[in-house]
């Protein structure tokens, strides 16, 4: 078993608190990505797992194994970083080759074979000849994971790995990483700062700010139901739009010109949370969100306007060939579906 807990993590350095409490829990063979903006604690929290840092407080799990008061090399784990870290003085296969050489595993016949089915897995098999210098950058981080796969690590980590790539490498090397992991049913931590690569890869997401995890679960239900306001504004592009509400009556809210169901129990005041592509075109007559284009952005596959409502930006995404110009008055609808509330003091979602 391969279970990572994470239980009760602090990490202070001099007066700043990099983690703030955090727990949390990785199932055997789960893809989990740590989410969130620079300087959130992510790449710390990674590394402490690693035995990179020591933490000042907690405990860090695999399996039924304690492993925060073990060396690095005795985890179990193998990491993956940004700048590739390949020895640009061995070949391909050497590199590959090199943890398992340091740890003993096999004879060079085993190693051989396993050096091949590494590479053979990131595509990289016509290269093992080769010195890293030769390769590309995409090339060079496939050597970094195949090394790390070599070893046949209970814990996969990996920080922000893609990063260094072009935008087309990157898509191509996220779609055959998530293939490639399945393939291995390695538990893989993975950070990064790109909800796109979160979203795409991840069976679950923790997504970090100021030092805490403030939602952790899967891509759709993040998306649907974030858990406050921060997450809602981070996932997602264009991210969700926030409106001010005021109440009614109970269990109404009055947003703009339009009176919409809400939350029975809560305060006076509310915001409410509506994704761009939950909004919909209404003719006149009917209540409506009634805002003044200021942007068109033509997307190809979809449309983005920008609005101005009530003295607030309001996003909306349509349809490509809705035809739309700047300085129109565009009314939209919300789905009610698709209404999520957040109380503005605390910033957390409210049920209705």
């Amino acid at each position: 078993m391969a279970r990572i807990l994470v239980r009760d993590i602090k990490k202070t350095f001099g007066k700043f608190v990099a983690l703030k409490s955090v727990s949390m829990e990785v199932a055997d063979g789960e893809f989990t990505v740590l989410l969130g903006p620079s300087g959130c604690g992510k790449t710390t929290l990674l590394r402490i797992i690693a035995g990179l840092e020591t933490a000042d407080r907690g405990e860090v799990w695999i399996g039924e194994r304690r492993i925060d008061r073990l060396p690095p090399r005795a985890r179990n784990i193998a990491m993956v970083f940004q700048n590739y870290a390949v020895f640009p003085h061995m070949t391909v296969f050497d590199n590959i080759a090199f943890g398992l050489r340091m740890q003993k595993r096999g004879s060079e016949e085993e190693i051989r074979r396993t050096v091949e089915w590494a590479a053979e897995l990131v595509h990289i098999e016509s290269q093992l000849e080769k010195y890293t210098g030769q390769l590309s950058g995409g090339q060079r981080q496939r050597v970094a994971v195949a090394r790390a796969l070599a070893v046949r690590p209970q814990v996969l980590l990996m920080d922000e790995p893609l990063s260094n790539l072009d935008a087309l490498l990157r898509l191509e090397m996220r779609a055959e990483l998530k293939t490639i992991l399945r393939e291995c049913a390695t538990t893989t931590i993975y950070v990064t700062h790109d909800q796109v690569e979160a979203m795409s890869l991840a069976d679950r997401i923790a997504i970090m700010h100021g030092g805490e995890i403030e939602q952790y679960d899967t891509p759709l239900e993040i998306y649907r139901n974030p858990a406050t306001l921060f997450c809602g504004g981070f996932i997602g592009s264009p991210p969700m739009n926030f409106l001010e509400a005021e109440r009614v009556a109970p269990g109404r809210y009055r947003v703009g010109g339009l009176e919409l169901e809400g939350p029975r129990d809560a305060g006076p005041k509310l915001l409410l949370g509506i994704r761009p592509e939950d909004l919909e075109p209404v003719a006149d007559g009917g209540a409506a969100l009634a805002g003044s284009v200021l942007v068109v952005e033509p997307l190809g596959s979809h449309l983005l306007a920008t609005l101005r409502l009530d003295g607030r930006l309001l996003r909306f995404a349509g349809d490509a060939d809705l035809p739309l110009h700047p300085g129109e008055t565009l009314r939209l609808r919300p789905r009610a579906d698709r209404l999520r509330w957040f109380d503005p003091e605390s910033e957390r979602a409210v049920r209705s």
